[in-house]
Parts: structure tokens; C-alpha cells; sequence
């Protein structure tokens, strides 16, 4: 595994070539996951903005992304103009109080690329639903490896009560790459 990596990293250069369509079968796992209603949703590390676009394709109006990337913070300006984004740290000390309020999290494809992702989701407000996805496949931002739920429940449970796991595979050319969605609530 690789060591955590800054800012200027992440350029959203993969994601593009990629592709939004991609990620279309997670993006709407997601959102089937979501509450009922227009709940707030605060999506931490946000990249390219994909996940927001759409989210706005389906009507969703409340959403504010969350990436320390200035760049990726830019694409995803592009891709869902009417949304808020803000370009913070996910270990900044600010972002508690930040999101304090709020009860509805998205964390898709970002616990693999942080270190101190314990940290992270020990400062989410308590009751809070959080919503997120990790992929089983090796990368070079990646610190970790998620092989399956299992593993996705070994690390968090002791922060997150688990309601649904699921195993997706999102590229039919690869079939070991295994996305893990999961919903749970903060403890």
C-alpha cells in the first residue's frame, strides 16, 4: 500500500477517463439508500463531481461536497454548478463544527485513500446516516484494501451500526474489483 497523498494528487485525470457512466450503477445504489425526502446531503471527499451531477439529474437540491483538492473541487463546480462545495481537509478541525447539524453523509470511494479514516468518521455528528462505498481493488492513492463487507465491518463497527452491505461490480471487465456500498448509523 501506498502513503496518504496530498492535494495536488488528485487531478481527477482517472475519473475522466472513466467516465460518470461508470459509476452510474453505484451513484444509484446510493441514492436508493438515501431517506425519503430532500435530506441534506454532505458528501466528504466529493472529487470530480460526478456524485453530484447526479444527484441533480434525479432532483435532489440540497447537497454540499466536501474535497481538500482545489481541482477536483473545480470539476465538480462543472459537472453540478447549482450545489455548494467546500475545499477543506477531512482532518481539518473546523469540519466538526461544520457539520455538527447535519444528519445524511455520503462517503463514496474515500476511506481507502485516508489514513486516519477512524478520526474522520469519529468526528460525524452521532445518529447520523452515512452512506459509503469502498472499492477491493489496489490503487496508487489507496492506503488500504477493502476485500469485502467483511472488512468494511471489521474496521468500523465499533463506530457505524451496519443496516446494509452490499457487493457491487461496477466494471464487467473486471470482476475482482469489488465495490463495497454500505449504509450504517454513526454511534
Amino acid at each position: 500500500m501506498s502513503k496518504e497523498k496530498d492535494a495536488n494528487f488528485y487531478t481527477g485525470k482517472g475519473y475522466l477517463k472513466v467516465g460518470k457512466d461508470a459509476y452510474r450503477p453505484l451513484y444509484q445504489e446510493v441514492v436508493n439508500l438515501l431517506p425519503e425526502g430532500q435530506a441534506r446531503i454532505i458528501d466528504l471527499g466529493c472529487g470530480v463531481g460526478y456524485f453530484a451531477r447526479f444527484l441533480l439529474e434525479k432532483g435532489y437540491k440540497y447537497y454540499v461536497g466536501i474535497d481538500f483538492s482545489e481541482h477536483m473541487i473545480e470539476l465538480a463546480k462543472k459537472q453540478a454548478p447549482d450545489f455548494e462545495y467546500m475545499l477543506l481537509d477531512l482532518y481539518d478541525s473546523r469540519l466538526k463544527r461544520l457539520i455538527a447539524k447535519h444528519r445524511i453523509f455520503t462517503i463514496l470511494e474515500t476511506l481507502e485513500h485516508i489514513s486516519n479514516d477512524l478520526k474522520v468518521l469519529k468526528n460525524l455528528p452521532s445518529g447520523a446516516t452515512i452512506i459509503g462505498s469502498v472499492p477491493s481493488s489496489k490503487a496508487e492513492g489507496h492506503v488500504r484494501i477493502f476485500k469485502g463487507p467483511w472488512d468494511v465491518s471489521r474496521r468500523y463497527s465499533s463506530m457505524i451500526k451496519f443496516d446494509f452491505f452490499k457487493p457491487l461490480i461496477i466494471n464487467k471487465r473486471k470482476p475482482k474489483n469489488i465495490i463495497t456500498v454500505f449504509r450504517g448509523t454513526i454511534i
